[in-house]
């Protein structure tokens, strides 16, 4: 059957040109070796799959701008695969097997492909290189599977494998989430408990400063416990009248001995001529 974009709106299944995300047109004939004008208005496309459909040229490859997979493969594409790069700018796997493509050169275009993670090139002439994987991996290192093996010769996962691995990530996550949550509330909870021994600690600070007085209360008593200063009381003179109040009685004595002196030796006399 010829490609055709009837042929298209019977495989999509009642669904519209633009609305089709996933679209599998193997062994469909096209017209001329391309595939022009057929599918521009399936923009939203993410997966195409033109396996065995006679393609020669992909002169005219419709602009995809959300494809991530596009197979290519037993058809005879001998190169043109700027093409692809600049329609499909997400591109992530891109399978090229068993196509007319003979030399690593003709790859150069895919330098371009950032988001391009799995190339396959079996069955073409290029393949038949020597150590050619090593030399399309040093080409594109982007790349991380070259005919469904990783530079250590490790093959990559199924499809099988790798919808168990995305059911264990989501489990994983799912996991981490729960963690997640579980610390947050642990770190709420000793938040609280630090909040409360916090206020213990400063009720019992407050408790310690009131029992013990401190050290301007110890110092005071030893201050009120000193002397009076002598000197803070005296007053200029004070010593002066002491000292002057002490030759007056001095010389009160003085003058009272005069006066006994002469009376005494007098009397005495008197009494001895009488």
């Amino acid at each position: 059957m010829e490609l055709s974009k009837e042929r298209v709106s019977l495989e999509l299944r009642g669904q519209t040109l633009e609305e089709a995300t996933d679209l599998n047109l193997d062994n469909t004939q096209c017209a001329g070796g391309t595939i022009e004008g057929v599918l521009d208005e399936c923009r939203s496309l993410q997966a195409l799959s033109l396996i065995g459909v006679g393609l020669n040229s992909l002169r005219g490859f419709p602009t995809l701008p959300n494809l991530v997979s596009l197979e290519l493969a037993e058809n005879r594409v001998n190169g043109g695969l700027n093409k692809i790069v600049t329609s499909c700018p997400q591109l992530a796997q891109l399978n090229l097997a068993n196509n007319k493509l003979t030399k690593i050169e003709q790859l150069e275009p895919l330098k371009e492909a950032k988001q391009l993670r799995m190339l396959d090139l079996e069955g073409n002439a290029l393949a038949g290189e020597e150590g050619y994987r090593a030399k399309v991996f040093e080409l594109l290192p982007q790349l991380r599977y070259i005919d469904d093996m990783d530079k250590n010769g490790v093959a990559a996962p199924s499809e099988d494998e790798d919808d168990e691995e995305d059911e264990e990530d989501e489990e994983d996550d799912d996991n981490d989430d729960e963690n997640d949550d579980e610390e947050d509330a642990d770190d709420d909870e000793d938040d609280e408990s630090d909040g409360a021994a916090a206020g213990d600690d400063d009720d019992d600070d407050s408790d310690s400063d009131s029992d013990n007085p401190g050290l301007a209360f110890l110092i005071k008593p030893q201050l009120d416990d000193e002397p009076e200063d002598k000197d803070a009381s005296f007053e200029p003179g004070d010593d002066d009248e002491e000292e002057d109040e002490d030759f007056d009685e001095d010389d009160d004595e003085e003058d009272d001995d005069d006066d006994a002196g002469p009376s005494g030796p007098v009397t005495k006399r008197a009494r001895t001529e009488d």
